[in-house]
């Protein structure tokens, strides 16, 4: 039924048969929001013309996501009416649930009973599988999950990677088997059910989760696959050939800024990856950079969460820095803020809260001086489990590519994951380190705190002559 390819990412999640009588094949869009090179939507696809049934998409709104906040939200939801359109034209259905605090996944369990199959996204992080396994608890028709998020699928290894060295080779010799365009079929059968009752509207729906608060919308960044395409776009032709040089300056604007569009699954890795390439080959530019941090590192990082049972954790260290840690828990700390001062971003290092201010204004930091923001975290926080929980919380509450592998393994990185031993330091340990006057000069640092300052103080006026 999922032949080649396709079958080594389809996880069978139960024992139930397929429903014959069923009147349509059900994908359950947890993560992966778009309609091209989607391998769980073209696994829905294929079980749908296998049976002669069509597709009806099913997109929630979770509740856990409204304890986010709006910026989430909204995020999430300036991308439907596009999905939706695109279903329709293709004769997919398209629901979007906005699911009850009390009984979450009540609506959808209620579709599931006239269901041939569902099919959803295979993803490793809390809380797709428990929404996943909660769900199972009420049907009686097969489910599958299918790993529609990386490149080579997660399951072709079969243990845990502990450093890039290790898992690069492994990698890189059967990646050629999976770094080509994914078919893209149509449903044969057009979707015909009665799904009136679903509620399209953004700015109506946004208005439910106003009075929870939490951080504001992205100045940087607006959800939906048109988006995403856009900063594609704007990486090929501007940031891609200056990537290898400029990639650690962030006010070189080098960087291709799509990790919350990976993550909220708008474009995939696949197709970025396939972009970047043949643009490189056209204009002899070098690409193995910015590939070494799309396809080796960002894989390594769901390879991470595939075998690992609590990426919130400090016990998912290597042994090494358990080791290191442990013997500079009690060193006196230069200066120790809590987690209130630190969300504020209101320390004594002007870079720290510049990187701070980035993200509580557009959702993401820029990857070399959010290194330094999390290393810093580690220094002035009582104690490593303190500092774990500070790092979760802000992104959390801010980060537009939280939850996803990469910030599980980029949070636990600051603390020795996926990394080596270096000279010993108070505090550190053996960590690595990043000293304010070295890492300064590299990244610019003077011209990063102008730019965020200058990027705070337009959001206020902004705001105050509203």
């Amino acid at each position: 039924m999922f032949p080649g390819e396709l079958g080594e990412r389809v996880r069978l999640l139960n024992d139930q048969p397929l429903n014959r009588r069923g009147r349509y094949v059900v994908y359950w869009a947890q993560v992966n929001r778009r309609l091209q090179s989607n391998e769980a939507l073209l696994a829905a696809v294929e079980l749908g013309n296998y049976l002669g049934r069509p597709i009806w998409w099913v997109e929630s709104l979770p509740w856990p996501e409204q304890r986010r906040g709006l910026r989430f939200v909204r995020f999430l939801l300036e991308g439907v009416e596009e999905t939706a359109r695109g279903c329709w034209e293709l004769g997919i259905g398209y629901t979007l649930l906005v699911e009850d605090e009390a009984a979450p996944l009540q609506e959808l369990q209620r579709l599931l009973r006239g269901a041939a199959a569902l099919v959803t996204d295979d993803y490793p992080v809390p809380p797709v599988p428990e929404r996943t396994r909660e769900v199972l608890r009420g049907i009686t028709v097969a489910a599958y999950a299918v790993n529609a998020s990386t490149i080579v699928p997660m399951r072709r290894f079969a243990r845990r990677e502990y450093a890039a060295y290790s898992m690069r080779p492994k990698l890189l010799k059967v990646l050629p088997n999976y770094l080509v365009p994914l078919p893209f079929r149509e449903p044969r059968v057009r979707f015909q059910e009665d799904s009136t009752h679903t509620e399209i509207h953004p700015p109506s729906l946004l208005l439910r989760w106003e009075r929870l608060g939490g951080a504001p919308p992205s100045v940087t960044f607006r959800g939906g696959r048109s988006a995403a395409l856009q900063w594609l776009e704007r990486f090929l032709n501007d940031g891609l050939q200056r990537y290898s040089a400029e990639r650690h300056v962030p006010t070189a604007r080098a960087a291709s800024e799509l990790s919350p569009y990976l993550h909220y699954g708008y474009i995939s890795a696949r197709e970025v990856a396939l972009a970047v390439r043949s643009q490189a080959q056209e204009h002899g530019w070098d690409a193995s950079s910015f590939l070494e941090q799309l396809i080796v590192r960002r894989e390594l990082a769901f390879n991470f969460a595939c075998f690992t049972k609590r990426l919130d954790s400090l016990e998912a260290l290597p042994t090494w820095a358990l080791q290191t840690i442990a013997r500079h828990r009690e060193d006196p700390r230069p200066v120790v803020y809590d987690i209130d001062r630190l969300e504020a971003g209101e320390t004594h290092d002007d870079l720290w809260n510049a990187a701070h201010k980035e993200l509580l204004l557009r959702g993401k930091i820029h990857n070399a001086p959010r290194m330094y923001w999390g290393k810093k975290i580690l220094e002035w926080s009582a104690g490593p489990e303190q500092a774990l929980a500070s790092l979760l919380r802000f992104h959390d509450r801010y980060a537009l590519d939280a939850n996803d592998p990469n910030t599980y393994a980029n949070i636990l990185w600051c603390f020795g994951l996926h990394d080596r031993p270096f000279r010993e330091r108070p505090i550190l340990g053996t960590l690595r380190s990043f000293s304010r006057e070295s890492f300064g000069r590299k990244i610019r640092a003077d011209r990063y705190i102008a730019e965020i300052s200058a990027l705070a103080a337009g959001v206020h006026n902004r705001d105050r002559v509203k």
